[in-house]
């Protein structure tokens, strides 16, 4: 019985030639496809990841309320150097760093400019 099967197929497709070809084409298309997409996503997937590395996202600021980067409305809120050893202190922080950034004031001769420091 699976012997007639074999041979009916095989006669059909003898028959029907370029249907045949058109059809195994159509499948090596599909197939080749699917791998260029799946590889263009893997591929662009990784480029992003490494651009948001190299901006630094596993980065994060603290910065007392009221400021952006540091800039901005006087608040009550200082931070210190006894902030920078708490965060230090946490096991899942791999380095701390930080930097002092205000307005300073220069005067020469009878000119005066302010400058971010």
């Amino acid at each position: 019985m699976i012997n007639d099967y074999f041979r009916l197929a095989y006669r059909n497709l003898m028959k029907r030639k370029i249907r045949s070809l058109l059809t195994i084409v159509g499948i090596f298309i599909a197939i080749f496809t699917v791998f260029v997409l799946l590889s263009l996503s893997v591929g662009l997937n990784e480029t992003i990841e490494e651009q948001f590395r190299l901006l630094g996202a596993d980065k994060f600021f603290v910065m007392p309320k009221g400021t952006i980067m540091g800039i901005g409305q006087s608040s009550n809120v200082e931070l210190s150097l006894g902030d920078v050893e708490v965060l230090d202190k946490i096991n899942e922080i791999k380095m701390v760093s930080y930097y002092t950034l205000g307005n300073v004031k220069i005067e020469f001769k009878d000119e005066t400019r302010y400058y971010l420091f």
